[in-house]
């Protein structure tokens, strides 16, 4: 608090240590059809202060499932975006956050196949990421816990969500 309003202050850690793990992979079950899928984890802390460092997501990942028939010109992609809820947090800095599972559907177009050699590498990609309309936060978003938490405090991520892409590698 500055002359009685809520504010901020940035301040360098002095000592922080952060460790984790990533993997990832894929399993081709057949030429047409894959499993796919990651995670991460990764826990930092301010040695200074003994408190976590603010906006560390908690144990998140991705796990998907790919249809793609060679030489047929599209490919289908249904896939799920989750995190753990985090907890371990500092509450001077950041305000804990729910886990989530969001779902996701694509469908890439190969044009130079579907329509004509001429198009080359385009591609038309649509998506529709965040199927449900789920509301949730990913804890690597910044909240000003100075103010209470609303809808813009952390800031929700998008609801439902059509994406028109259209792609040209040369």
């Amino acid at each position: 608090i500055f002359d009685g309003l809520p504010s901020t202050q940035a301040q360098n850690v002095q000592r922080a240590e952060a460790e984790g793990v990533e993997a990832e992979g894929k399993w081709q079950l057949d030429p047409a059809l894959s499993l796919f899928g990651n995670l991460t984890y990764t826990r930092a802390t301010d040695l200074g202060k003994d408190v976590p460092l603010a906006y560390i997501p908690p144990l998140h990942g991705r796990a998907g499932v790919q249809f793609a028939p060679e030489q047929q010109g599209y490919a289908l992609t249904a896939s799920m975006d989750w995190a753990l809820a985090k907890t371990r947090i500092d509450p001077t800095q950041e305000y804990p956050s729910a886990g989530y599972a969001v779902f996701n559907l694509s469908a890439q177009l190969f044009l130079d196949r579907l329509l004509a050699p001429a198009f080359g590498d385009t591609r038309l990609i649509v998506s529709v990421d965040n199927l449900a309309d789920s509301a949730y936060r990913s804890a690597a978003t910044y909240a000003n816990v100075a103010y209470a938490e609303s809808m813009t405090n952390p800031l929700l991520e998008p609801g439902r969500n059509f994406t028109f892409t259209l792609r040209h590698r040369f």
